[in-house]
């Protein structure tokens, strides 16, 4: 079989090498967006630990402040219930 032209030959070389290069370059685009994906979810994980720890603070700090009004109301009423027996007996004495 005859050799192809040299014009010819020089032609599928270039076509080699800029299919080589592209597939070079794809797995190079490729191999970074993976990078990429890994970082920007990473940081979605430490954003959502971050939020989950505040979201449980304010939480614990609404318990803590509604139990804490709850037992001053409590603890008033029963100073005032304990204020007002001892007030009625010595009422009786005098």
């Amino acid at each position: 079989m005859a050799r192809l032209p040299l014009s010819a030959r020089r032609q599928r070389r270039n076509v080699a090498f800029i299919n080589l290069m592209s597939a070079i370059m794809l797995v190079y685009y490729y191999v970074w967006l993976i990078f990429g994906l890994a970082y920007r979810r990473k940081c979605w994980q430490i954003e959502r630990r971050l939020r989950i720890r505040e979201l449980r603070g304010e939480n614990l700090h609404k318990l803590i402040g509604e139990s804490d009004a709850a037992c001053i109301s409590q603890s008033e009423e029963e100073y005032r219930g304990a204020r007002a027996g001892k007030e009625g007996s010595n009422r009786g004495q005098t």
